[in-house]
């Protein structure tokens, strides 16, 4: 949609914040947003996605632009290989200036694994009734495109719970 607000919102359960929206002020309205998840809606925010999911209160987590262009290698903790069950330990994304994220009371999904060592990669929180799943690089690109994890995640913002038998 061209724009987010209470009305675009209506009928769906999760919503996604792509990456590459610097300026979404201007097309976005963070109250309804805030309405729409804290009513038990899903946010799924990547790169910017996940910045503006930081900067909206979405998450106790907070993020901290990574000024990267390239491969990231991201860690899954044990909470992670739960939430991305098909996924190898370590898993390559591309990566374009998202952030490097404390998680301050939010659930660590992964770690950056090199370059930003330590640093939460994907958070995954609640806000109210809603679940939030805040990733920094871009499993949606051409490049190293992981469909799994980009389903799991979105199913993780929607709150269904996924079983390890699950195949995507």
């Amino acid at each position: 949609s061209k724009k987010i607000n209470a009305e675009t919102l209506q009928g769906y359960d999760v919503l996604l914040m792509p990456g590459g929206l610097i300026g979404e002020q201007a097309f976005t309205d963070k109250e309804a947003i805030k309405a729409f998840v804290q009513a038990g809606g899903g946010y799924y925010g990547t790169c910017a996605g996940a910045m503006a999911g930081c900067s909206m209160g979405l998450s106790n987590a907070t993020c901290g632009l990574y000024e990267r262009i390239g491969v990231t290698h991201n860690e899954l903790t044990a909470e992670g290989q739960l939430a991305f069950p098909n996924q190898n330990v370590t898993v390559d994304i591309d990566h374009h200036n998202g952030p490097a994220m404390e998680p301050n009371g939010a659930t660590t999904l992964a770690i950056f694994h090199g370059a930003k060592e330590g640093k939460a990669s994907i958070v995954g929180d609640t806000f109210g009734a809603g679940k939030v799943i805040l990733i920094s690089p871009h499993p949606e690109h051409k490049k190293l495109q992981n469909c799994d994890l980009v389903t799991y995640a979105a199913a993780y913002a929607a709150g269904i719970e996924v079983s390890t038998s699950v195949v995507v």
